[in-house]
């Protein structure tokens, strides 16, 4: 029942149930960017400048507002957000360079330095990426073990190892590109993906994590998107209209025509 927000003094802010406005964290260097809490309350994850050139992401545990680095400067770490059922925080990060020729200023340039990475919270969380073995199951009994897991999303704790947090974080297998807005949901994460860094236009993609590949959920350029607290609903902001979506129907089906009055 806490409160999370970010001033132009650069400060994290935390106003907690009893309505006490604390100060998480502040930078000299930058204003943060983006926070999430996880599902069951417990932390709060944010990205925070800590010099000039560097950004990187941290938790802060609710109960004492104790603060540590989930990730140390590399470039720039930001955009944190919490797996809902407490195994991963995700973020987007510049951490590699990759120069190509730019036509319109006549030299090099990095446009496409940003990847999707992963932090497994607990030492004992696998890799997402490496799929896991299962056995052959028919259509009826897959269909029951859908239907199960749909009536079982409960909120999970959210249990975060610390010793060694920042040697657990794992590249998405994707290219690097114009990646921003990352959003854990169940079994996949969202982002918006951009074609060009002169434009601030982006495609809301998802990358399913049962298939390892990455779908569009929608075919229309859009500037912002929110994924609501159950992880099933996306409310995006297309020019001056919000629309809304399931967040589970995709494969690029969507042309954007939901829209809420």
């Amino acid at each position: 029942n806490s409160i999370a927000m970010l001033n132009h003094r650069h400060e994290v802010l935390l106003l907690d149930a009893q309505e006490q406005l604390h100060r998480l964290d502040s930078s000299p260097f930058g204003a943060s960017t983006g926070l999430s809490f996880s599902s069951d309350g417990r932390w709060l994850a944010y990205d925070l400048a800590d010099s000039s050139q560097t950004t990187s992401i941290k938790v802060c545990r609710i109960e004492d507002r104790e603060t540590f680095f989930a990730t140390r400067g590399v470039l720039q770490d930001y955009s944190p957000s919490f797996d809902p059922d407490g195994k991963y925080l995700y973020f987007v990060g510049r951490r590699d360079l990759e120069a190509s020729h730019d036509d319109a200023e006549f030299g090099l340039s990095f446009p496409r330095s940003r990847r999707l990475f992963a932090i497994a919270l607990r030492k004992d969380v696998p890799n997402p990426f490496i799929p896991q073995a299962k056995p052959l199951e028919s259509e009826a009994v897959q269909a029951k073990k859908k239907a199960e897991e749909e009536l079982s999303h409960q909120i999970q704790p959210t249990d975060i190892d610390l010793d060694g947090i920042n040697q657990r974080v794992i590249a998405f297998p994707l290219d690097m590109g114009l990646y921003t807005e990352v959003r854990g949901a169940r079994n996949r994460v969202l982002f918006l993906q951009g074609d060009s860094k002169y434009s601030q236009h982006y495609t809301l993609e998802i990358y399913e994590f049962k298939t390892q590949k990455q779908v569009r959920l929608i075919n229309k350029w859009i500037q912002h998107y929110s994924l609501a607290a159950d992880y099933r609903t996306v409310v995006y902001r297309n020019d001056a209209s919000l629309r809304v979506l399931p967040a589970e129907e995709y494969a690029g089906s969507h042309s954007g025509n939901n829209r809420l009055s």
